[in-house]
């Protein structure tokens, strides 16, 4: 699942894309006290004040954020191009080697839907010494 749905895998995603959707949710969370009795009407306008709110509060802070990832993504290119060129010629590999490595890891991952046989039962072990623990 997360060779195919990690941000850290999508082309064009940065380094922090969709943190914010996790802030985002972690803070409606706090609208779930004072919206679970009310009328449906006042639960959406709670949601709408809370969603305006976060928007304009996000809006004054996306300047020092977008400079920022701005500049730690010119950084990593810098840095971390570098890194990756030393690491590819000691291993003796190209940067299409890794997206051939990842193709080849995804569908291996797809191909084995469930556990083997042999690594399932020893598993199924496992559960058993720990419950029979737990009953004595």
């Amino acid at each position: 699942c997360q060779v195919n749905f990690l941000p850290l895998y999508f082309e064009g995603a940065g380094k922090e894309d969709f943190e914010g959707c996790e802030c985002l949710f972690s803070e409606s969370n706090g609208l779930a006290p004072g919206t679970r009795l009310a009328t449906p009407f006042h639960r959406h306008q709670a949601i709408e004040e809370f969603a305006k709110f976060w928007s304009y509060q996000k809006h004054a802070e996306s300047a020092n954020f977008i400079h920022g990832n701005y500049k730690q993504a010119l950084d990593i290119i810098t840095n971390d191009s570098s890194d990756f060129n030393v690491l590819a010629e000691k291993l003796q590999i190209t940067h299409e080697d890794c997206e051939r490595y990842l193709g080849e890891e995804r569908e291996y991952l797809s191909k084995r839907k469930t556990e083997p046989a042999e690594v399932a039962a020893k598993i199924d072990y496992i559960a058993a010494l720990l419950r029979l623990k737990d009953a004595g």
